[in-house]
This record gives structure tokens, sequence and C-alpha cells, in this order.
């Protein structure tokens, strides 16, 4: 069951002309113009902003075209967008992959919010863990594969939730939806916002738990909440602020077998004392500049704290109850990632060869992360805190440069694109236990990698259809694990 309550309040103050005469008034003409708004279809347009479209496969999901979504549902919001394989578990944690692609906290795809990465960590911890609440979402722009070269270079293409601006033309306007389900699922968003020329503004809660169908240790529970202002909104110079927070904490009720799931066992529990937790606070500044009918100027700041624990306990294997001398222990994990990131975008759109519609973009990404991360180990299966087994201080600093440019031949148009990747790793091991037992040194790992990355991207208008193609390079860069294994005996291929 779904209860859906909205409000606006507004205030306005119109006065009509007296027309008492009997020969009545004619009011003088008004002539209105409006830039013509760029249209809501499945596909994005050609030119958006800063950022070009042309020649890549790209779709948008209209969160306000569908019915309203429970519990971030995302088999629900992703059922029209081929390609994508969503990997559903218990937990509120989100796992998608495109075209073969492993799903794992989506570690091969950019994961934005209005064109900020939300990963953990940009490359060194790939891990999208936090999901903004879909109530707070006005769309998701996808764009499949290498196409999205300028997101970044992982090959899963990449995903941009855009969330709701403050709404117009009112003071005042508060929305409520309050859900309902099995398995004890109780959600509420509370949502407000309004816009007094030149100044807007939103805010939201929201929580949502959940016991779970597994029979023990499936439960979760979200809170989360956000803040944005806007100044400017409806002129050629805007500023956006923005802050989010969010605390979730759930169970891990373990693996099962296939011959235990398809022996109607898919609810039974395997680990009985695994948990996780995720904080994030997170800050963006936006500012979007419209240089004249030709040109635009975008700067996005961001940067924030995420905090990851974990606690499992040790023992037995994939889908079995933990077993043997170890099972009376278990490991506690702790990484920070604090980040800061700066990325201006340029746009221009000139005529040439006669012919309108030719388009530049160009743009940098600045990026820095400190990352300290411990391992610990529990006296027993549901310990918090153990003996020091790891510690390790991790940082990187990433700058990549990128240009896009648009030409347009009558019915074709070509769009060649490059990305200069620099990215430097640091990882310094201060304790490692297994190492020390074993005589192994410690490691420290400093490494600078520069990758260039091309793309071309092909269009042909052919009346009531269009044609496209696109080829782009893309890569993964190496995760901190890989550049210092923590395990004496891990080798890296």
């Amino acid at each position: 069951m779904v209860i859906v309550v909205a409000g606006s309040l507004a205030s306005s103050a119109a006065q009509a002309d007296d027309t008492s005469s009997s020969g009545g008034y004619r009011m003088p003409e008004v002539t209105v113009t409006a830039q013509e708004l760029e249209g809501r279809g499945p596909f994005l347009p050609d030119v958006s902003g800063t950022r070009i479209h042309a020649g890549k496969k790209t779709s948008v999901i209209d969160l306000k075209a569908m019915p309203t979504v429970v519990n971030n549902d995302y088999r629900h919001v992703l059922a029209k967008t081929p390609g994508l394989l969503l990997s559903e578990e218990t937990t509120p944690l989100f796992s998608v992959g495109y075209r073969g692609l492993e799903p794992h906290r989506t570690q091969f795809t950019q994961v934005l919010k209005d064109g900020v990465p939300i990963h953990a960590e940009l490359f060194g911890y790939p891990e999208a863990y936090y999901m903004p609440a879909l109530q707070s979402v006005d769309r998701i722009e996808f764009i499949r594969g290498g196409a999205s070269l300028m997101y970044g270079p992982q090959p899963g293409g990449a995903l941009n939730f855009i969330t709701k601006t403050p709404p117009a033309g009112t003071p005042l306007a508060v929305y409520s939806e309050n859900s309902f389900g099995t398995d004890e699922l109780f959600s509420t968003y509370t949502g407000l916002g309004g816009m007094v020329e030149p100044l807007g503004y939103s805010a939201y809660v929201h929580e949502r738990e959940r016991n779970g169908f597994r029979q023990t240790n499936s439960d979760f529970e979200v809170l989360g909440s956000g803040l944005k202002g806007t100044f400017g909104h409806t002129t050629d110079s805007r500023w956006t602020l923005a802050y989010d927070e969010y605390h979730e904490e759930h169970g891990e009720p373990g693996g099962l077998t296939k011959a235990v799931a398809d022996s109607e066992g898919r609810d039974l529990t395997t680990r009985l004392n695994d948990r996780f937790r995720l904080e994030r606070y997170a800050g963006t500044l936006i500012y979007e500049h419209e240089l004249g009918d030709a040109s635009q100027l975008d700067v996005r700041t961001f940067g924030g704290h995420y905090r990851r624990y974990s606690k499992r306990q040790r023992g037995g294997g994939f889908g079995t109850l933990p077993t043997g001398a170890t099972a009376s222990t278990n490991s506690i994990e702790e990484q920070d990632f604090y980040t800061f990131g700066f990325e201006p975008r340029f746009r221009h759109t000139y005529s040439a060869f006669g012919q309108d519609g030719h388009t530049l973009t160009t743009g940098v990404l600045s990026y820095f992360s400190k990352s300290p991360r411990e391992d610990q180990r529990g006296t027993s299966p549901d310990a918090d805190t153990g003996a020091l087994r790891n510690s390790s201080d991790r940082s990187m600093q990433y700058l990549s440069v990128f240009a896009e440019h648009l030409f347009r031949f009558g019915p074709l148009s070509l769009t060649p694109g490059v990305r200069l990747e620099h990215i430097w790793q640091h990882v310094t091991e201060k304790v490692n236990a297994d190492k020390t037992a074993a005589g192994t040194p410690l490691a420290k790992a400093d490494e600078f990698d520069f990758v260039p990355l091309f793309g071309v991207g092909m269009t042909a208008d052919a009346g009531p259809m269009v044609l496209y193609t696109n080829l782009s390079q893309s890569y993964r860069p190496k995760i901190f694990t890989q550049a210092v294994p923590t395990r004496a005996t891990d080798v890296v291929n």
C-alpha cells in the first residue's frame, strides 16, 4: 500500500483592469518570445549544456513517467533499459553492470549525481555503496559503454542521477510519501521547497527499513537527508549549492548454493553475525554561466567524507554455516574516504563551411583522495572491535584533460574526442600481521600512469530514423589492492 500526500502553498497578487465603461477596453498587444526547451524523449539531445551526445547510444529514464517506485526498486526503474544487468539482493546496495561487465557495486560504470561522481573513491576503490533516494531524482541519464568518454575512463558507461530542482511558481510546496509492505517494510519521504526569485530551495528527509525475507540477519535501515539552494535559476548565471547526508546499516545473511535454492531454501541464513555500515557526507557547488547564445561555462566543485565499516565471521565457505577453529573470531574492516574534486567545462557552438551547429566542448577534472584503512580481528563472531591486523595509508591524485568536437555536414555528423588520463597512486602499509609472520617486508607503492584515450561517433539523419555508431577506448585503472596486495601470498595478474 502506498499513501501519497502532496501540497503546495502559493500566494499571488493579480490585478485586473477595471473595464466598467460600456464600450469595453482593448488591451495592448504583447509579444512573448522564449527559448524552446529541450524535449524529454527516450534519448538525450545532440547537445545539452556543456555536453555532446551526438553519435552515442543514450537513454533517459524519466521517473515521473512511471508508477511510484517503492524501496529504491531498480528492477522496476531499469526494466526498459536494455544492456544493464542488475544483481539484486536484500540490502539497499546497488550492483549493475553493462553487457557482460561484473555488476558488483557498479565497479566498471561511472555513477554520478548531477554530474558529480559518487563512488567511495574514483579509482582506488570504485564501489558505489550510496544511491540517492529515488523520490529526490527527476531522471536518470545513461550513456553506454566507452561512449561515455567525457565522463571518465570506465568501460561500463555512465549513469547520471539528475535530482529535482526547487519547485517554481510557489514560495512553499510540501510533498510526503509513506509506504508499508511485506517483511515489515516501512518507507517515508518528506520534501519541501519553493522559489522566491532569484532564490530557490529544497530539502528532504528519507527513512526506510525492512526485516527482509531471509530467516534472520537480512534487515536494513536507511536514513538520508539533503539540502539544495539555487540562485538565479532562471537567469544566464546560475548557482547551485547542495549538501547530503546518508546513514545505512544492514545485515548480510550470506550466500546460498544452487542446490539449496532449488530446494525452496531461498530464505535460509548462512551468516548470522555479518553486518555492514555506511556513512556519507557530501557537498557540491555548481556554477553555470551562459556566455551569450553560443557558449556556456560550467564549474563543479565537490567533496566529502565516506566511511565504510563491515564485520564478518570467519570460517566455512560460501553458502555454509561457519565452522572450524576460526569460526569463533571475525574480521573487521574500516575504510575512510576523504575526497575533493574540481571540474570546469566549456562549450562553444559556431557556424562554418555553410553549416550551423558545429560544437566544441572541453574540460578538466582534478580529483584528490585520502583513504586510510584498518583491519582488525575480533575475538567473538559478533565483535565490533579487535586486535589490529592491517593498517595502510592510501591516497590518489588525478588529472584528466578532455575535449570533444561535433562536426556537422548536412544530414551527417562526426564527433571525435580525446581524454588524457594522469593518475598518481600512493599506498603505504604501516601494519600487516600476515606479512610480519611470514617474514615478508611491508609494501609501499608510488605509481604514475598516463593513458590517452580516443573515441569517435558518427550520426546519419535518414528521415524517419537516425543511424549512429561509436568507437571509443576505455580502461579500468588499478585499484588499491592491486597496487599493494594485503596478503603475503597474493599475486596480482
